[in-house]
């Protein structure tokens, strides 16, 4: 892929939610502080979501959905970025220090699996 934006390969695994799947559009992407994963949520991060609403997909089919995740795909582990609409820029921060860090992780603490290996 010529113009892929992301260090991690097309097929790697990211959380996110129906809503996203559904065409929410993605207002924050997070990535875990301990393996790096990716995870991208809508304006209503994990308000009222349950166990099932979580989705494991392929990072490329995020991308394809919203390319404009390009834009933080230097994001390092432990960080977020957020907007605070479609086409706004991206703000980053250190995940902890605002706060919409109470979005961050939520997939990972519903789901008792940890990717294994990178």
């Amino acid at each position: 892929m010529d113009n892929w934006p992301f260090a991690e390969p097309p097929n790697e695994a990211v959380l996110t939610t129906r809503a996203v799947l559904e065409g929410g559009w993605i207002c924050q992407v997070s990535r875990d502080d301990e393996d790096g994963m990716w995870q991208f949520h809508t304006p209503e991060g994990n308000q009222g979501l349950r166990e099932e609403d979580g989705r494991l997909v392929s990072l490329q089919l995020v991308w394809q959905m919203d390319a404009s995740v390009a834009d933080v795909a230097d994001l390092p582990p432990g960080w977020m970025a957020w907007r605070e609409a479609v086409g706004q820029p991206w703000i980053r921060s250190p995940k902890g220090g605002t706060a919409r860090a109470g979005w961050t992780s939520w997939l990972t603490r519903l789901w008792p699996f940890r990717r294994s290996s990178r």
